[in-house]
């Protein structure tokens, strides 16, 4: 009952920003530089320009701590590139 667009399907957005450097410090300057630009970004029928924003967290950037990232990296002669990849089919009867 309180949907002020009940004529169109879809009229709002939400998006998570994830950022991952190579510092803290960058990731978290990435991070308040896209919170900053979405807040204020400039759009069609935009009615105040402090910003139209809800946030799903608070603080809205937070430090999640350290991630990885894993690569294979290993160069392997092959007569056929699907060898090294056994597949088996089972069927099941029910």
């Amino acid at each position: 009952d309180l949907e002020p667009c009940k004529d169109k399907v879809s009229h709002e957005i939400g998006f998570l920003i994830q950022v991952v450097g190579k510092t803290r410090e960058i990731a978290n300057a990435v991070c308040s530089l896209a919170r900053s630009a979405s807040l204020h970004w400039p759009y069609t029928g935009r009615k105040a320009n402090a910003g139209n924003i809800a946030f799903p967290f608070s603080p809205a950037e937070f430090p999640a701590g350290e991630v990885y990232s894993f690569s294979v990296y290993h160069l392997m002669k092959v007569n056929d590139p699907v060898e090294v990849f056994p597949l088996e089919l089972m069927h099941f009867k029910a």
